[in-house]
């Protein structure tokens, strides 16, 4: 364990083996969220030979404050180590790995529900996450100047919640290299029916790899919504809100 960046607001600890391969996680918003918690890098990344860098936020801002440029700087440093970089990140995390993903140059990044902003002008249509947006900074949290049309990953989604699925249009408008997969039913984050059914795992091996196959995901989705309480719930609602019972 190596401490990378270590500020009043965000914190980024390297666990490497010697490994010449690097998959960057992020934090998630959680409720009430105050302070950096825990660290639990996954020792599934290790046997598939990739050091692991988490990168943490102290509150819920979408990791977009003052310490946001220097994090960036220390990112740029270590990238020059490793022949290969991936960013992985659900939500809050999601939107970070598209953030920080061009600065490195990431080979490929998966995000699970990831926002495009969560700012009222840029995303007037999702009003969730409006009350955290305060004392965000529209410039220096941007992604549409920052996204790269060249950038391969994959977006993870629900279509069923009609804000997670604009976010992932906007994001793929600006880098149409990343591509979509449709969870229905899957909430927020769309994972939630494969975490139900114990299949998250399968979120990690793809993060592993150069080009992100949404098939292997869509296909364990697909296998566990029979016996999903998540997504019959999710199913429900949604055909409710459509006027079908």
């Amino acid at each position: 364990m190596k401490p990378l960046f270590d500020g009043d607001h965000l914190r980024a600890t390297l666990y490497d083996r010697g490994h010449d391969k690097l998959i960057i996680t992020f934090d998630f918003r959680s409720p009430g969220k105050r302070d950096f918690g825990k660290d639990q890098p996954s020792a599934a990344f290790a046997r598939k030979g990739f050091a692991v860098l988490r990168v943490k936020t102290r509150r819920n801002d979408w990791f977009i404050n003052s310490e946001t440029a220097a994090l960036e700087d220390s990112l740029r440093r270590i990238a020059n180590d490793y022949d290969w970089i991936n960013l992985l990140g659900y939500s809050m995390g999601g939107y970070a790995a598209f953030r920080f993903g061009s600065c490195i140059a990431a080979n490929a990044i998966v995000a699970v529900s990831p926002q495009f902003s969560i700012t009222p002008d840029i995303a007037p249509f999702d009003p969730r996450y409006w009350t955290d947006s305060t004392g965000f900074d529209s410039v220096i949290g941007d992604l549409a100047s920052r996204l790269r049309p060249d950038q391969k990953g994959l977006i993870l989604v629900d279509p069923f919640s009609k804000p997670d699925l604009m976010h992932a249009q906007l994001i793929t408008a600006y880098a149409p290299c990343v591509r979509l997969a449709r969870l229905a039913g899957g909430g927020h984050p769309a994972t939630k029916v494969l975490a139900e059914a114990g299949q998250g795992q399968i979120i990690r091996t793809v993060a592993t790899t150069f080009a992100p196959d949404p098939r292997p995901i869509i296909t364990a989705h697909r296998a566990a919504r029979a016996g999903s309480r998540q997504y019959l719930n999710r199913l429900t609602r949604a055909r409710r809100q459509r006027g079908r019972e």
